[in-house]
């Protein structure tokens, strides 16, 4: 580039060529085929739903852009029965955000996206499958069409209402501001951009952006954030101290200064509640959530060494205890006094699991610690221990790598 000027192209848009996006059929899976009068009744539902989605569009006082959840049926919970060929389609203005529970996927609509949708539902979805000449065997068959198969997929279509963005009452997160320090996550369908850029929006994104913005900075002393957690490109996080300056930044993260003081929370359950119906009734936000906060807990009763879990008894020399034999990576040494002899013999590499109690004795089976001698004479001799015959029994085929090497050292005597 040093002898060649700097190139301003000014027709970019000519230089870029869109591919087509490949979907994969659907295989024309007709989930009402032989019940065509469930079929209507479902269809009719699915416009009784889209009316009273309209109706809440209009009747919402923040913007008409709003968020649906689509529910799909538990028979077409695979992604080439998702209805992204026909029914929720770029071109009727249905963007796909992503998806919430199991089965269920999250578009953006606007009021021209139901009613095209709407219209498409009544106009393209047949009520009977279509009949057509199978050209192999010469018969007529049904198939039916591609609106049919993704309209039947559909179990309901819903807006995306408060109940999905909070799963805490506003009570509980007032009582709760001590522990979470008084912050609260919020995370929205989708990040504004830089305000620079609003005017390049069209009339509802911007209404969508402004609204929030302005609902926000209306409540005194509310601070917003972009959360500095990775990944995190929609969330912010939200303090309201006692302060009577607000600001809401989408872009700018909190300074983390030493010598920065944080204002005191505020305790005005109004501010708490006005900004709480602002954020549950706005469609851009997704889901509202309680900072968490590390809290001191009781010290346990115990140490995970056991070292002050009480006293372990020593046994008694006179008494006659059962022997247990444990297949086990170790056993601590606060047993010291309960465990005659150990054995470690057995290679890593045959080990396939920890933690195995791998014989029990039988309870009518005692040993005498003093002379380590059996009641009656007849028993096992195991790693230099004397058990009775019988004594253990060996459970489930999973050990049997272990058998060759345990029945090593097991020498029946008489």
């Amino acid at each position: 580039m040093a002898k060649g000027p700097v190139q301003v192209v000014l027709n970019s848009e000519s230089y870029i060529t869109l591919i087509p996006q490949q979907r994969t059929p659907m295989g024309n899976k007709d989930f009402y085929a032989n019940n065509n009068e469930l079929f209507l009744e479902h269809k009719r539902n699915i416009i009784s739903q889209l009316d009273d989605i309209a109706v809440a569009q209009n009747e919402n006082p923040y913007s008409k852009v709003n968020y649906i959840k689509v529910r799909m049926i538990h028979k077409a919970l695979a992604k080439s029965h998702r209805p992204t060929g026909k029914l929720f389609t770029p071109q009727n203005q249905c963007k796909l955000i992503g998806g919430a529970h199991r089965g269920e996927m999250i578009f953006e609509v606007t009021p021209q996206s139901i009613v095209e949708l709407k219209h498409d539902i009544e106009i393209h979805v047949e009520d009977e499958p279509i009949l057509k000449l199978n050209k192999k065997t010469q018969q007529m068959e049904f198939a039916p069409s591609d609106w049919r198969c993704e309209l039947g997929a559909v179990e309901s279509i819903t807006l995306y209402t408060s109940a999905d963005k909070l799963n805490f009452s506003e009570e509980d997160a007032i009582n709760q501001l001590e522990n979470s320090n008084g912050c609260f996550y919020i995370e929205l369908f989708e990040m504004p951009c830089r305000e620079q850029l609003w005017d390049t929006l069209n009339s509802d994104k911007l209404e969508l952006y402004r609204s929030l913005k302005s609902g926000l900075e209306s409540v005194r002393g509310v601070k917003i954030y972009k959360s500095s957690i990775k990944d995190s490109s929609t969330l912010l996080i939200m303090r309201i101290d006692d302060t009577s300056i607000s600001s809401v930044s989408f872009h700018n993260r909190v300074k983390n200064s030493t010598q920065f003081v944080l204002p005191s929370i505020s305790q005005n359950h109004d501010k708490y509640k006005q900004v709480f119906d602002l954020l549950t009734h706005h469609p851009l936000v997704r889901k509202v959530s309680v900072v968490p906060s590390l809290i001191n807990i009781p010290q346990p009763s115990f140490r995970i060494d056991s070292t002050e879990l009480g006293e372990i008894p020593i046994p008694k020399e006179e008494a006659e205890y059962p022997l247990v034999a444990v297949v086990d990576n170790g056993i601590s040494s606060i047993f010291a006094n309960w465990t005659i002899s150990s054995w470690d013999n057995i290679p890593l590499e045959q080990t396939h699991s920890r933690d195995i109690i791998y014989g029990v004795v039988h309870p009518d089976y005692h040993i005498n610690l003093e002379d380590r001698t059996c009641i009656p004479p007849t028993c096992l001799y195991v790693n230099n221990k004397l058990c009775k015959p019988g004594t253990f029994e060996f459970y489930g085929s999973a050990y049997l790598p272990y058998m060759s090497i345990i029945t090593s050292d097991v020498i029946i005597i008489g």
